[in-house]
């Protein structure tokens, strides 16, 4: 399956199942945002997907628990425009 160009929000992905669920939408060219309310566990997370899969498609979105937050990454916003 090839994802490439799609846009997929992944909520608690950065541990256990959304965390998996990340990477292996990654390793399938999407363009992951990785939602959570911990920027530390974020910022382990797209490591860690890092490492192991070659794009530079993976966003982060801080948030409060509600559907608002920040994506950490500066031109975050254009990548999903």
């Amino acid at each position: 399956m090839n994802l490439k160009g799609q846009k997929i929000v992944v909520i608690g992905g950065s541990s256990g199942m959304g965390l998996a669920s990340a990477q292996a939408l990654a390793q399938e060219d999407a363009t992951v945002v990785i939602a959570s309310r911990s920027r530390e566990k974020l910022e382990a997370a797209k490591a860690r997907i890092a490492g192991e899969v070659e794009t530079e498609a993976i966003l982060l979105l801080i948030g409060n628990g509600f559907i608002t937050g920040a994506i950490l990454d500066a031109d975050g916003v254009a990548r999903l425009t």
